[in-house]
């Protein structure tokens, strides 16, 4: 306020404050250079998205890390088990001769009893047991509901869980399958298939790859075993197979005008032959406890 009504330059308040202002260095001129600059700096420059700031959860990227080697581990184990079921675990082979029947325990367990003249191999993996058999073979099959157990032939193939069975399957002949106890499944190259259980016969004919089922009284009226052969009130076409295979040699039946044995009957024979009994002698057993007369293919009849 100037009560004095004085000139400004007269008023000692004003004076003094027009003497404060001169000691002032006014900035606008630097500051206005400086901000010219930046503008023009960043005028020039590529434009560019503002770096943005972000905050990560220490816990969320711990979950995230295990998830990922959940999903490692996790693919691993199962390529690792798809290895091992395909890779083969054991494998083997036996064999017998024109003049032995030997008994093979199996890895898994499993026993086979090899008739004479008879090649089985083996190869089981992680996800089934594979048996491939030329000749003729009991099997006490060893339960694995993990693993089936599957016998290959030339005409087809056996599949089973766990059972007691015989197969006969000699290059050129129908394969047969006979079950002592369990079950089996019998499937031919035609994809033909069988359901075979106690006492069934399923043959597989080599001229037609079709299947038939025949059942049997006994199963076990055939036993064969640490060079025996034992007959339990067995069909004589069953002794006759039976013979042909143990003695390794053709037995036929020699029909004449006093032979008592009729196409419509069916004589059947109890008895037992061992190791190296002359098959001429066999044959003549048989023949006068059947009143028929048989003999090997190539014997003189008497």
């Amino acid at each position: 306020m100037n009560p004095h009504n004085l000139p400004p330059q007269d008023d000692p308040n004003y004076k003094e404050t027009w003497d404060l202002t001169g000691l002032y260095q006014y900035k606008s001129s630097v500051d206005n250079d400086a901000a010219w600059n930046s503008f023009i700096s960043n005028k020039t420059q590529p434009h560019s998205t503002p770096a943005l700031k972000v905050t990560r959860s220490y816990r969320t990227w711990i979950s995230a890390a295990a998830a990922v080697v959940i999903l490692a581990v996790g693919g691993f184990l199962v390529w690792s088990k798809i290895q091992q079921s395909d890779s083969v675990l054991t494998a083997g082979v036996k064999q017998t001769n024109a003049n032995e029947i030997i008994t093979e325990t199996l890895e898994d367990g499993t026993t086979v009893t090899l008739n004479k003249n008879t090649q089985i191999s083996w190869e089981f993996n992680g996800k089934n047991r594979c048996v491939t058999i030329h000749g003729m073979a009991h099997f006490e099959v060893a339960r694995d509901e993990s693993k089936p157990f599957i016998i290959k032939s030339n005409l087809g193939t056996v599949k089973v869980l766990g059972t007691g069975f015989d197969v006969i399957a000699y290059p050129g002949e129908n394969q047969k399958v006979i079950v002592h106890h369990g079950k089996v499944e019998l499937s031919s190259e035609s994809k033909e298939t069988a359901i075979l259980t106690k006492n069934k016969k399923g043959i597989i004919h080599s001229n037609t790859n079709q299947i038939t089922v025949e059942t049997l009284q006994n199963a076990n009226s055939i036993q064969w075993a640490d060079g025996k052969l034992i007959f339990i009130n067995t069909p004589i076409v069953d002794v006759i197979e039976a013979m042909e295979i143990f003695f390794n040699t053709k037995i036929e039946i020699v029909k004449n005008e006093n032979d008592r044995f009729k196409e419509n009957q069916t004589p059947k024979y109890t008895g037992k032959f061992v190791q190296g009994e002359d098959v001429v002698l066999a044959c003549k057993i048989v023949s006068k406890a059947l009143n028929t007369n048989i003999l090997p293919a190539n014997a003189t009849v008497h």
